[in-house]
């Protein structure tokens, strides 16, 4: 039996009582004013709040299954730790709503504003989201296992690490959206938006992406394998370092992708070139240019290499005390195995650093670099030496930097 009745509830509220630890299952607590109100560690489980106003108020670690929460005006209530498995939340408003490590397993919050919401690391596999606003939601590291988000709108949403394995994503948009890391295997995006969306080293692995458009997306380190891509839309895509068989390309519309490392437009593809670019036939022209690649398991110490115009070069290997000197539009990408450890880079090329690198003891360690690139896995200790072409820089989130960057004119 409930602590309160409902006349009970309704006499606190208007006292501001605290609900917290209080025993409410079950009652009906529908269309009332339970605003900026303390339920903690309330037991809520079959309570119905339908259209109720609880705007503000703190459910953390409260026990809502199988709940009644249509349109409810929840905005801005804490959820944090709270178990709603099962609860229906259709219709709901949840703008701006912590839902942190939340329990929402086979909720239904279909057409629910979510807007702003906090729902890192939160459980919602199995859940019904479908035409529910998610837009600016954090979502990172959440489970989406097998949810339904088909016509949502999750305008750039954070989503990065989550799992989102066979999710139901039609029609659904993700423009903007970050997907760093995120797993999509065997994901449903039929007609999906995903439009600038942030897909680097996204598993994509076995999705139906047909009909989906990518224009923009960053697909970099991207695992395609598997994928199905009947006319999906990939012009200006960033491409570099995806996994994809070639043959899954044929029916792809696109006048151009992007195959640079840096993601800056600079090697644009299109047709025959593009195919060769995934099968590792690039040959980029020009003296000393070509594909090169040092492997993991190599180390290299005291050595001077020059790589020409247009050069592309991987490491993956350990170099140690080296000097490298990059042709114009040359790129050296430090792989995430890669360590130049009191190295020296100089030239007017790109450089992209997913692995490690530190500068020599008299340094600087980088010279009159075109770009500079480091990713969230990136580390780099250095001075950055600027030519009257000033180095054009990018550093994801999550990036551990050390650097000094000197102008021209400071150039000795």
């Amino acid at each position: 039996m409930a602590d309160y009745t409902r006349e009970q509830v309704i006499a606190g509220a208007k006292q501001k009582v605290s609900f917290d630890r209080l025993d409410l299952r079950a009652l009906d607590l529908s269309g009332i004013a339970l605003e900026a109100l303390s339920f903690r560690r309330a037991e809520l489980d079959g309570t119905n709040f339908q259209k109720t106003k609880l705007k503000g108020s703190n459910l953390s670690h409260s026990s809502l299954r199988e709940s009644f929460l249509v349109e409810a005006d929840l905005s801005g209530v804490n959820f944090e730790k709270a178990d709603l498995e099962s609860c229906n939340l259709k219709g709901a408003n949840l703008a701006g709503a912590n839902l942190a490590r939340a329990n929402l397993g086979g909720a239904t919050l279909e057409g629910a504003n979510l807007k702003g919401a906090n729902l890192g690391f939160a459980q919602l596999d199995g859940a019904n989201l479908g035409g529910a606003d998610l837009s600016e939601c954090n979502l990172s590291h959440a489970d989406l296992t097998e949810a339904y988000l088909g016509g949502a709108k999750m305008l750039a949403t954070n989503f990065s690490g989550a799992t989102l394995v066979k999710v139901n994503l039609e029609e659904a948009d993700l423009s903007d959206a970050i997907l760093a890391e995120a797993s999509l295997s065997e994901a449903t995006a039929v007609g999906a938006k995903f439009v600038g969306a942030y897909l680097t080293r996204a598993d994509l692995s076995k999705a139906d992406l047909n009909g989906a458009i990518l224009a923009r997306a960053d697909l970099r380190g991207a695992n395609l394998k598997g994928a199905k891509l009947d006319k999906a839309e990939l012009t200006a895509a960033i491409i570099h370092g995806i996994q994809v068989d070639p043959a899954q390309l044929d029916t792809i519309v696109a006048d151009w992708v992007d195959g640079s490392a840096g993601g800056d437009g600079s090697q644009r593809l299109s047709g025959r070139e593009l195919v060769d670019f995934l099968s590792g036939n690039t040959n980029r022209g020009g003296a000393g240019s070509g594909r090169r690649y040092f492997g993991k398991g190599d180390i290299m110490r005291d050595a001077t290499l020059v790589f020409g115009d247009n050069a592309y070069v991987e490491i993956e290997s350990i170099f140690e005390k080296c000097a490298i000197t990059l042709g114009n539009g040359a790129e050296l990408v430090v792989a995430r195995e890669g360590i130049l450890r009191n190295c020296s880079v100089s030239g007017a090329g790109r450089v992209t650093v997913h692995g490690f690198f530190s500068e020599t003891e008299s340094g600087p360690g980088l010279v009159g670099p075109r770009q500079l690139f480091v990713s969230s896995k990136g580390s780099i200790i250095s001075k950055v030496q600027q030519t009257a072409q000033a180095t054009k820089f990018g550093f994801e989130p999550g990036c551990r930097l050390r650097l000094t960057i000197l102008e021209a004119n400071n150039a000795k």
